[in-house]
């Protein structure tokens, strides 16, 4: 049977892993107007939608990236429309990370033997995918928990407002106007709090991109301070392995002039001895 499978892992202190497992293309090689009869349709135009935002995604990464651009120039034009949103299907809303977000991605596909349509098929969108551009961010741990609480925060006013609203939906015409006039005053309220939340919430982001900016300016300046120390230690020791060198040769030169004095005072012995050796005969 086929169907969409969405495995979703939340890590709270970390990120999220999602696993998706996804039917196979060969609805995509039919008319559109022929897969409904058989399947459920929302499934397909899931799927439809799927490809569509790869096709999307991979030529506005092209467009962006001229080295990409040049590599894709060899395969075969879409023949998917482009554009579309990822609002356009429950599939895309929730792999909208996953696609071209903050997040690590990994697409395998697997081929059918003997069904060349289909494998060709997967093989496009799976090189779509590749030149796909996702951009992967860390998160510091003071940050996250202020983005979780916030988050949380959020949930809680958006949650009150929508229970506010439910009361004010079921509340008669004729109902007593001080309770109308509290509960307007307290969605008002929970308005309020709500637009306050989410500018503290673009306020934190901002300074997000502050810290996160800092921070790569720092690492920038200790390399290149890294770089510097290490340079100015290799001139030094390649200095010093030169001074060594010049004594080590000073020496074997003293070493070799003490050798040639130490023959000829040998020589000069060997000769006295000889002399003194040719009187004592002579004398005799």
């Amino acid at each position: 049977k086929r169907c969409v499978c969405v495995c979703v892992c939340v890590c709270s202190q970390v990120s999220r892993i999602q696993f998706v497992d996804l039917p196979g293309v060969e609805r995509l090689l039919e008319p559109p107007g022929l897969d409904g009869a058989r399947e459920g349709v929302l499934m397909n135009r899931g799927i439809r939608s799927f490809a569509s935002v790869i096709d999307s995604l991979a030529e506005k990464s092209s467009f962006l990236f001229p080295t990409a651009a040049a590599a894709a120039a060899t395969t075969p034009s879409s023949s998917i429309a482009l554009g579309t949103s990822v609002e356009s299907s429950a599939l895309t809303k929730l792999l909208s990370d996953a696609l071209g977000g903050n997040a690590l991605t990994l697409l395998i596909g697997t081929l059918r033997p003997g069904d060349a349509d289909s494998s060709l098929m997967t093989i496009r969108i799976l090189k779509a995918a590749q030149r796909g551009v996702t951009v992967p961010v860390v998160n510091s741990g003071r940050m996250r928990a202020l983005l979780r609480q916030m988050r949380i925060r959020t949930q809680m006013v958006l949650a009150e407002r929508e229970m506010l609203r439910d009361l004010l939906d079921h509340e008669p015409g004729d109902g007593d106007p001080d309770s109308l006039a509290f509960a307007i005053a307290k969605l008002h309220d929970a308005e309020s709090r709500l637009t306050a939340e989410r500018l503290e919430s673009s306020d934190l982001r901002s300074e997000n991109e502050s810290l996160k900016a800092r921070l790569a300016k720092l690492e920038s300046t200790l390399g290149d301070a890294d770089v510097a120390e290490l340079q100015a230690a290799l001139v030094a020791c390649e200095r010093q392995r030169l001074s060594l060198a010049q004594a080590l040769l000073e020496a074997q030169v003293q070493v070799n002039e003490s050798k040639a004095q130490e023959e000829e005072e040998r020589f000069e012995l060997e000769k006295r001895t000889l002399q003194a050796e040719e009187r004592r005969r002579e004398g005799e």
